[in-house]
């Protein structure tokens, strides 16, 4: 089969073009022809070999990837939710080897979900990785409610357009951040204000928030618990290196958690009852072919994208 490899550790020069040994489904396995594959900013990091990218423990090559869609064309002798001919989706072991570039994997079939039939390829592979980190952290971890205010950084991002609409869904009242030329974007998902990031940092630091979602972590940490009533909590979508951060956010009456994304069949099966009921819709800013993957990645990198940018095979 065909896939690409990453040769080493930086720029997007790094990804090659291979052919690989078709998988073999293990007892527990589903074998997956992928249509449609989504890269994330976190392809970039461990592409850079930044952060997390100590976690990879593969043999060569190495293929990277974790967002797939497509169809189940083979399974192991224990695979009972699935069959032969059904449109999966669901996001490879993260942040282990993946295997997502390529035109087949093998993978176990906890961490997939039917796709919705109202629901393309393109669209259910964007809904994987960005989706789960925005329903574990505002349904699972922050149980956000109605009447709740939520802050939600890089709003224009996967992770940030899916939280604005999740956020709605539940009743909450959402404050969106991103650059100015994104406003209108977010508006659109439901968003009830925006601000810019570059400058309305005196205005929103008056601002008090139940729940803030921060997909930068850093220094930027720090104001966004500023940000944050007693007693509210703080999301970051990172294992953060600061130690720290939780004793310096309960200082503030803040309850701190930073975690990764987690595969999880279940909560991709309520991912596709969000889809099929167009409670949440993927926005894909742009598709690239399979041979074009490393200019995804080099978009991913620029950072001016609504939503999802997608791979087809």
């Amino acid at each position: 089969m065909k896939a690409i490899s990453l040769t080493g550790f930086g720029d997007s020069s790094k990804l090659i073009s291979i052919e690989s040994i078709d998988p073999s489904p293990g007892d527990n396995d589903l074998l997956i022809k992928i249509k449609a594959i989504s890269i994330n900013p976190a392809d970039i990091k461990l592409r850079n070999g930044e952060n997390i990218s100590w976690s990879i423990k593969c043999s060569n090559p190495i293929v990277l990837g974790w967002d797939i869609s497509g169809t189940v064309i083979g399974t192991g002798k224990n695979v009972s939710a699935f069959k032969i001919g059904d449109d999966v989706f669901g996001m490879l072991d993260f942040p282990g080897c993946g295997g997502g570039y390529a035109q087949m994997v093998a993978a176990p079939e906890s961490l997939f979900a039917l796709k919705p039939e109202n629901v393309s390829h393109e669209q259910a592979a964007g809904a994987t990785m960005a989706a789960l980190t925005a329903v574990q952290a505002i349904m699972n971890t922050g149980k956000v409610y109605a009447g709740q205010r939520i802050l939600i950084d890089n709003a224009n991002n996967g992770i940030g357009h899916y939280a604005i609409q999740i956020a709605k869904h539940l009743g909450a009242h959402v404050t969106a951040i991103s650059d100015e030329s994104f406003k209108d974007f977010v508006i659109g998902l439901g968003a009830d204000e925006h601000y810019d990031f570059k400058a309305n940092g005196f205005e929103l630091a008056l601002r008090r928030f139940d729940f803030v979602l921060d997909t930068i972590g850093g220094v930027n940490v720090n104001q966004s618990i500023k940000l944050i009533n007693w007693g509210g909590t703080l999301f970051i979508n990172q294992q953060d290196p600061r130690n720290d951060i939780k004793e310096l956010a309960s200082y503030d009456g803040v309850n701190a958690i930073a975690e990764l994304v987690v595969a999880s069949g279940r909560d991709m099966s309520a991912i596709a009852e969000l889809l099929k009921a167009n409670i949440i819709k993927t926005n894909i800013d742009q598709v690239f072919s399979f041979d074009q993957l490393p200019d995804a990645h080099r978009l991913i990198e620029a950072g001016s994208y609504k939503g999802k940018i997608v791979v087809t095979l």
